[in-house]
């Protein structure tokens, strides 16, 4: 039961739009393409892929196609330990039944990944409590203000 709670710890701590891609488009978001560049949860990830996608990285020209580099970059998270990953720190010791509740989110692939972050927000509030509920409440204060550092910095780039 780890490995999709971990994708859904992704979606909402890295931007689902930026899972989505780098993990390979699994799941709705109609073609979204993220900025040329190396990831940015890069920090997040193990020492040796942090250098390996540094490394793919370090010779683009910005405003030059990016497929190669970003096709290497999936490559290396595809051939990441499966188990790598935990379980976000506001779904830890939550029943089963709750868990699954995420993960069919995550899996429903008719909808958006827009949606999905308002489907598991809806969720996240009506079904979490107590000290679950106030983790996941800090950590999306937390991504929506790295979100908005993003678009700022991509901002500037443009």
């Amino acid at each position: 039961m780890q490995i999709p709670i971990f994708s859904i710890f992704l979606i909402l701590s890295i931007g689902s739009a930026h899972a989505q891609h780098w993990f390979g488009g699994r799941g709705g978001g109609g073609g979204w393409k993220p900025p040329c560049g190396p990831p940015p949860f890069l920090e997040r990830l193990p020492q040796d892929a942090k250098l390996r996608i540094s490394e793919i990285w370090k010779n683009y020209k910005t405003g030059s196609n990016c497929e190669n580099e970003q096709s290497k970059t999936r490559e290396i998270f595809h051939s990441m330990p499966r188990g790598l990953f935990r379980r976000p720190p506001f779904l830890e010791g939550v029943p089963k039944n709750i868990l699954e509740k995420f993960e069919a989110i995550f899996k429903d692939r008719s909808i958006s990944w827009d949606q999905k972050k308002s489907k598991i927000d809806f969720l996240a509030q009506n079904v979490l409590t107590g000290e679950n509920l106030r983790k996941f409440n800090e950590f999306k204060a937390m991504k929506a203000k790295g979100e908005a550092e993003f678009r700022q910095k991509v901002g500037r780039e443009i």
